[in-house]
């Protein structure tokens, strides 16, 4: 089965954000300044936009049992991470590791939710405690 986390919606959010106040900063400084090449930098801040959209669209990273794919802002895959199984990975102070190495993901670009869920599948007995709890 694979699993998907998500990036934080308040990141995605402020992206969008971000990008619509530097356009309407663009748009306003071309009309004060009567200078309106200042508007091709809009394209900047629709690539802002666009970003932000795409983290609310996209997963983060995908999740199995034999491997985590984690993503870039475009939806090309970042960094590949194939193991044997769900037991070789380790983690350690809310990290992951593989084979003693740090995994590139990033807990706070993620959404907290998917981040406990994603522990929880490869720590399977402490999730097995949770629930008795």
């Amino acid at each position: 089965m694979i699993s998907e986390i998500k990036y934080q919606a308040i990141w995605a959010k402020g992206y969008i954000l971000f990008g619509v106040l530097f356009g309407l900063l663009f748009v306003l400084g071309g009309i004060i300044l009567k200078d309106y090449t200042i508007l091709f930098n809009l394209i900047a801040a629709a690539i802002v936009i666009y970003f932000g959209y795409s983290m609310l669209k996209q997963p983060y990273a995908k999740y199995s049992d034999k491997e985590i794919k984690v993503f870039g802002f475009l939806g090309s895959v970042r960094k590949h991470y194939e193991f044997k199984s769900a037991d070789t990975i380790e983690i350690k102070d809310n990290r992951l590791y593989l084979a003693g190495r740090k995994l590139q993901i990033s807990s706070w670009m993620v959404d907290k939710k998917d981040w406990q869920r994603l522990l929880a599948f490869y720590n399977a007995e402490e999730a097995f405690l949770d629930e008795l709890v």
